[in-house]
């Protein structure tokens, strides 16, 4: 097997709290439990194996909120991946932070421990959609933060933000959109609030109180929020993330573009040729496969040729360039063919772009994305 690039996902579990919408794999912060999760992180890191990883072209420290732990350690963690593989000249190395859980003094220790990109999770900056959210901070906290992570020094950082959120109206949306920007991060993620089974917001929607919008309400919303961050000259280059020019995530990209990566840590995926692999999602289940030294991931998906073209496909639209046809066929071979009619079709209901160079969602075919997506499953 050839070495290839590989970006690195490391997974942080440890929240405040747990917000209310919140469906990923965290827990409330434990400082024990987060001392014996970091030591077998360290370990899985050391034991796994590199092999095959040329060299690594992005980092992404995610959770969770991983800026609970001390710089101190996420440069540990960032050491031991070091010490395994060579970094591209320009690897970017993000990691995710809540609004209050960090400071000047904590993002400048960061910043020399080797990261390069802050992701800040805003959501909105209204005070009592935050609180109905479950969020641990306000408005005016999303501002000092921000503050900080630009005097800290980093000329690279991302803002998340959501719109159809319970309660909220497009001037709302404007409003944040707004302020978000009047703070220059070079890159705005917006995500539309998805109701998932499980959570104390599902519970709410099923009693019917919940407010959230119409479909054609939330579409509104989407294209009110897109308009006002093109105009502020952020780029749209992906369904959900719009960056300054050449500030698109990394990791991100090599998601979408289906290309090879490693995930460390409670529930994190790996994807390498065509099979994809898990970690155990249960915390004494992982410390116990460390502790005995066995191979902690296991095989979730071993994919086909037609399976991997699928996913290509789901993946590749995402991004507003599209698929380029002759790396599709330079990847599927002759197994693109299959999906030719598909193709054809979707141009003729004018959902995807005219013409064989490259396959791309149009502007109707963004807001029916998930409809032209499963055609090609």
């Amino acid at each position: 097997m050839k070495k290839q690039r590989m970006a690195i996902y490391v997974h942080i579990p440890f929240c405040v709290r747990k917000c209310r919408y919140c469906d990923f794999l965290s827990f409330p912060w434990d400082s024990v439990k987060a001392e014996v999760y970091v030591a077998d992180l360290l370990k899985e890191i050391g034991q796994a194996d590199w092999s095959r990883v040329e060299y690594i072209e992005s980092i992404f420290i995610g959770g969770g909120t991983p800026s609970l732990l001390a710089a101190s350690v996420i440069g540990e963690i960032l050491e031991t991946i070091f010490a395994k593989a060579p970094l591209s000249r320009d690897c970017e190395i993000s990691m995710e932070a809540n609004p209050g859980t960090v400071d000047l003094k904590q993002l400048k220790a960061l910043r020399k421990f080797g990261i390069n990109r802050i992701s800040l999770g805003a959501q909105c900056f209204q005070p009592e959609i935050l609180k109905k959210l479950g969020r641990i901070h306000d408005d005016k906290t999303i501002e000092k933060t921000a503050r900080d992570v630009v005097e800290a020094g980093f000329s690279n950082w991302n803002l998340d933000l959501m719109f159809d959120l319970p309660g909220q109206g497009i001037e709302d949306v404007e409003e944040s959109i707004r302020r978000a920007i009047a703070l220059s991060p070079t890159h705005l993620s917006y995500y539309s609030l998805i109701v998932e089974s499980g959570t104390p917001f599902y519970e709410e929607w099923e009693e019917g109180r919940l407010p959230m919008a119409t479909e054609e309400g939330n579409r509104a919303l989407y294209h009110h929020g897109r308009r006002l961050m093109e105009a502020a000259g952020y780029h749209q280059y992906e369904i959900s993330n719009f960056a300054k020019r050449g500030k698109a995530c990394r990791q991100n990209l090599a998601y979408w573009r289906r290309r090879p990566y490693l995930g460390f840590g409670l529930g994190a995926a790996s994807m390498e040729e065509n099979s994809r692999y898990i970690n155990p999602r249960d915390f004494q289940i992982y410390h116990s496969r460390i502790s005995q030294g066995a191979m902690v991931r296991e095989l979730e998906e071993s994919m086909g040729v037609q399976e991997a073209l699928s996913e290509a496909m789901i993946l590749g639209l995402r991004l507003t360039h599209g698929i380029s046809m002759a790396e599709l066929i330079g990847k599927f071979g002759s197994e693109v063919d299959s999906i030719r009619p598909l193709i054809i079709e979707q141009q003729r209901l004018g959902l995807l772009i005219p013409g064989e160079e490259r396959i791309a969602l149009t502007e109707a075919g963004m807001d029916l994305a998930n409809q032209v997506m499963i055609n090609f499953l």
